[in-house]
């Protein structure tokens, strides 16, 4: 899709049935999923993450990101 690079298919907040929907958009599209570690709440913090294959160069996350080298991870207890 031109002018997105990911969507983000796992967020703390959201649940399992969200998350779900977004993933399966994502590769409904060709494109590759992100976490989010962001929050809504102290309780959601980190339980989403993106983890990138290859370490992230100086020229930053955008390159990073249209490299396609990652994913996205719920790890919800």
């Amino acid at each position: 899709m031109r002018g997105i690079t990911a969507i983000e298919a796992f967020n703390g907040h959201n649940n399992a049935v969200e998350n779900e929907k977004a993933f399966r958009a994502a590769r409904a599209l060709g494109l590759p999923a992100t976490g989010g570690s962001d929050s809504h709440g102290k309780e959601d913090v980190g339980r989403c993450y993106t983890e990138f294959l290859d370490m992230v160069a100086e020229e930053g996350l955008a390159p990073a990101l249209k490299s396609g080298r990652y994913r996205g991870v719920c790890a919800r207890p």
